[in-house]
């Protein structure tokens, strides 16, 4: 599943105390966090900028995702891998806050409409259980309706449950994947504190309906 992350441009430099970070996210959000240290040259330059930039963009578990850094030193210090860390671990908390801050929910108008239901007809696993359900469905074509269980709804042979788990499978009566010698006799039912449930199997979809029967 594709994650969706937010945008963000760095910059670093030095200054008089130490070095900055700047981020500016894509809303246009910017926040700089800065880390006092004194600066030395480095010893070794091979692969600088690519080495700082490297551990700058390592934002993996947070909301943002790098698109550029711009490496703006005076000139190449030694930045030891522990302060770009710091540098980058205050300055994404500090957006992340900053995001929160500034967010302004979008209030959006709900307006009634009369589009088509799917079908004219529904039952009780459409649970409509007042008047404003009833009316909804009313809106959108609806001409014939069912209560919910809790209602008072039909619950005669109802379909209470569709599951994968098959009882024939787990028996070893199952005709997709067994030889069978003897079928059990059908219908099929559970028993369960005086109440009788029937089993109704799809075999093509692999599926089996648990209904119920009021006696």
């Amino acid at each position: 599943t594709s994650v969706r992350k937010i945008a963000i441009q760095m910059r670093l430099q030095d200054n008089e105390h130490g070095f900055d970070l700047q981020i500016t996210d894509e809303d246009g959000i910017v926040i700089n966090e800065t880390f006092a240290c004194e600066k030395q040259p480095a010893s070794s330059t091979e692969n600088y900028e690519q080495k700082i930039t490297q551990q700058l963009t390592k934002t993996g578990g947070t909301l943002f995702e790098a698109e550029k850094v711009e490496i703006s030193l005076s000139q190449k210090y030694f930045l030891p891998i522990s302060v770009l860390n710091t540098l980058r671990r205050n300055a994404i908390e500090k957006l992340t806050i900053r995001r929160i801050e500034l967010f302004r929910p979008q209030d959006v108008i709900f307006t009634p409409n009369d589009e088509p239901y799917i079908q004219q007809d529904v039952d009780y696993k459409e649970n409509i259980l007042n008047k404003a359900a009833v009316q909804f469905y009313k809106r959108h074509g609806v001409t014939k309706w069912s209560q919910g269980f809790e209602h008072g709804g039909d619950i005669k042979n109802a379909d209470l449950m569709t599951t994968k788990y098959c009882i024939k499978y787990q028996l070893g009566q199952c005709p997709k994947y067994f030889r069978q010698e003897k079928e059990f006799e059908k219908p099929l039912y559970l028993h369960n504190n005086g109440k009788r449930f029937r089993l109704v199997f799809d075999c093509k979809k692999c599926e089996m309906k648990i209904s119920m029967l009021v006696y």
